[in-house]
């Protein structure tokens, strides 16, 4: 008896390796993407977040400028300076200092 081809194992005459793709995945390119840009935005937002300052600055300084409020004494001009005066001689000592104890070498 013979028997039919139909009717064997299907895998006998098959010996190709069969590689399925799975092409209902989509690749992980969207991912990176999209991460690299939340990266970017906190990196951007880190930098240049400046504490919730509402006022622009120009200048880029943090100091503020005040005005003293207490009141002005005295003429608005400046004082004009006197004539230099002679420069005082040197003090001198009296009398030369004397040891109070002699030095004991050892």
């Amino acid at each position: 008896m013979a028997m039919d081809p139909m009717d064997r194992e299907p895998n006998v005459y098959n010996r190709e390796t069969n590689v399925y793709d799975n092409t209902g995945r989509g690749s992980n390119t969207l991912a990176y993407v999209i991460g690299g840009l939340v990266v970017a935005l906190g990196l951007l937002a880190f930098l240049f977040y400046d504490g919730g300052s509402n006022e622009p600055s120009t200048t880029g300084s943090t100091g503020t400028q005040t005005e003293s409020s207490s009141p002005r004494t005295g003429s608005t001009a400046p004082a004009t300076p006197s004539a230099p005066s002679a420069p005082a001689a040197p003090a001198s000592p009296s009398s030369p200092a004397a040891p109070s104890a002699p030095a004991n070498p050892q």
